[in-house]
């Protein structure tokens, strides 16, 4: 998406945020693995690796909070499994039916 649009000095940048967000879209924590703690928590040094490297080379003004977020995920994959169980970030899911 991003091709031959951005400045090339941030496009490493870039691509360590898609990286690190197909790294936690495909992690999970199954309780009845015994190996699973163990690479989540591997899973967890690589992701805050490539958010420190995301951060020192994209511009300040357009880090978000987001990428600090990021961060966080590996624990709320430990606890409820996959970022894809849909009750996993309930608050993202309620917030419009609190709107209407």
């Amino acid at each position: 998406m991003f091709t031959e649009s951005l400045p090339e000095e941030i496009t490493p940048a870039v691509a360590n945020l898609l990286t690190t967000l197909r790294l936690i879209k495909s992690a999970s924590c199954n309780v009845n693995d015994a190996l699973a703690r163990p690479h989540l928590a591997a899973l967890k040094e690589k992701v805050a690796a490539l958010v420190c490297q995301y951060e020192r080379f994209f511009p300040r003004s357009e880090v978000c909070r987001v990428s600090h977020i990021v961060l966080h995920v590996c624990d709320m994959v430990q606890r409820w499994n996959s970022v894809r169980n849909f009750w996993c970030f309930l608050t993202e899911r309620s917030n419009i039916s609190l709107r209407l």
